[in-house]
C-alpha cells in the first residue's frame, strides 16, 4: 500500500493557561485525500492531576468532547492545514492544539495509535475497560457482518455539530451507527444519551431537507443501569426518531444488515 501524506499535532490542556504549561493529553491526525480525521484522548487523569492536582472527571470529558467536535468542524469546512493552524494559533483556552506537522503513512487508523503511543502514552493506574466501539466490532466479527458495514464519512450539520460514526450501512435511509458507554452516574449517563438523541434528531432533519435520507442508530452499554433507566432512553431515543439498541442485545441490528445487504445484492 502506498504512503500517504497527512499532517498530525498533539493535543494539549491546562487548567491555568496563563500559565503557559500544558500536557499532551491527545494526538490529531487528518488524511486530507482519505477525508480522515483522528482524534485520540489519554482515558484517564493521573498525568493531568500530578502537574495540576485533582480535576473533576465528568467536566474534563465534557471539554475534549467540545474541543473535539470543535476541531472536526474546522477541518471539515476546509481541509486546509493554513485554516486549521491558523485556528490553532488562536486557541488560548484550556485546550490547545501544538505546532503541526507533516506525516506520511499507509493506514491512518495504525498511525494513529502508534502517534499516540510514543507522543502520549497510556501509563493510567488501573483497568480500563474496552472502547464500547471495540466492543461492537467485535460482535459484528463474530456474527460474520463486519464485511456488510462500512465506515461514513463524517457528517457535519448546520447546527455546528459533526457526527463521526465508526458504522454504515443501507435500507432505504443510510443508517450511521454510533456506540456509547452509558455506565456511568445516571446523570452523566443520561447527558450522553440526550445529545445523541438531538444528534439524530438534526442529522434526519437536514439530510431529509437533501433528500438523502440519514438515520441515527445508538448501540448503548447500559449493562449497570437499572431497568426503568433503559426503558426512559428507549423512549427518549423513540421521541428523537433514533434507533436505539442496547449493546448486550444487538441480534436484532444484525440481523437487519444481513437482510439489506442481501436485499441491496438482488437490486444491484
Amino acid at each position: 500500500m502506498s504512503a500517504m501524506q497527512g499532517y498530525y499535532a498533539l493535543l494539549q490542556f491546562s487548567p491555568l493557561p496563563e500559565r503557559f504549561e500544558f500536557v499532551n493529553i491527545g494526538v490529531l491526525l487528518v488524511a486530507p485525500s482519505q477525508k480522515f480525521v483522528g482524534i485520540k484522548y489519554s482515558q484517564g487523569l493521573k498525568r493531568v492531576e500530578r502537574l495540576f492536582g485533582k480535576q473533576p472527571a465528568s467536566s474534563f470529558d465534557v471539554l475534549k468532547e467540545a474541543f473535539e467536535q470543535r476541531i472536526k468542524v474546522e477541518i471539515l469546512e476546509n481541509w486546509n492545514i493554513e485554516k486549521i493552524e491558523s485556528f490553532a494559533k488562536l486557541r488560548a483556552n484550556k485546550m490547545r492544539i501544538s505546532k503541526i506537522l507533516p506525516a506520511a503513512f499507509a493506514d491512518p487508523e495504525k498511525e494513529l495509535d502508534e502517534l499516540f503511543h510514543m507522543l502520549v502514552g497510556e501509563n493510567e493506574i488501573g483497568i480500563r475497560l474496552p472502547k464500547v466501539q471495540v466492543e461492537l466490532r467485535k460482535k459484528f466479527e463474530k456474527a460474520g457482518v463486519s464485511l456488510l458495514v462500512e465506515k461514513p464519512q463524517p457528517v457535519k450539520l448546520p447546527e455546528g455539530v459533526v457526527i463521526d460514526a465508526p458504522y454504515a450501512y443501507q435500507n432505504g435511509a443510510y443508517n450511521l451507527i454510533d456506540a456509547v458507554r452509558l455506565n456511568a452516574d445516571s446523570a452523566d449517563a443520561l447527558a450522553q444519551a440526550s445529545k445523541r438523541a438531538i444528534e439524530g434528531q438534526w442529522l434526519r432533519r437536514h439530510s431529509q431537507k437533501l433528500g438523502s435520507p440519514n438515520q441515527l442508530i445508538v448501540v448503548g452499554d447500559l449493562a449497570k443501569q437499572p431497568s426503568a433507566f433503559v426503558r426512559a432512553v428507549d423512549e427518549m431515543m423513540k421521541q428523537h426518531q433514533v434507533r436505539f439498541y442496547e449493546l448486550n442485545n444487538v441480534e436484532p441490528l444484525i440481523q437487519d444488515i444481513r437482510l439489506q445487504a442481501r436485499v441491496h445484492s438482488q437490486i444491484e
